[in-house]
């Protein structure tokens, strides 16, 4: 997903880290978004607890952005957190509520074992269902 795709999903007060088409990586929490404007507000932190920069990108100057939000599932256990996070390191995922939706067709329901692992392709994806297992225990096995 690319900035201007991703341009409608800014949520004020998300964290996030993006790169400009000049190189430059800025992290900070979204401040404001204008969708008529395409420009986004990003507060930085600073070394002073009472001050914090302000800086107003027009969309088209976003390289690339990652919502740090969109990576930590809401309501979930640390462990549920950990497993996504150890799979979204060599697959795309997703939170879908408190499912991990893995590379668009796989599910993992609570309590994310083997068994609550299920495919959301229409001709079950096998081998990618196994793949996903195959991950999801190594993990759990790292875990424990």
């Amino acid at each position: 997903m690319n900035a201007e795709q991703e341009s409608d999903h800014y949520s004020v007060g998300s964290s996030i880290v993006l790169e400009t088409t000049t190189g430059e990586v800025l992290k900070g929490e979204v401040f404001a978004h204008d969708k008529a404007t395409q420009c986004l507000l990003i507060k930085e932190p600073t070394e002073w607890f009472s001050k914090c920069n302000l800086r107003v990108l027009k969309a088209i100057y976003i390289k690339a952005a990652e919502l740090e939000a969109a990576r930590k599932g809401l309501g979930v256990t640390d462990e549920a957190q950990q497993i996504f996070d150890a799979l979204s390191k060599t697959m795309p995922c997703k939170w879908q509520g408190k499912k991990i939706l893995v590379l668009g067709e796989v599910s993992i329901r609570e309590p994310y074992d083997l068994s609550s692992v299920s495919s959301t392709h229409p001709d079950d994806g096998a081998a990618i269902v196994e793949r996903v297992k195959k991950v999801l225990d190594a993990e759990r096995k790292r875990m424990s």
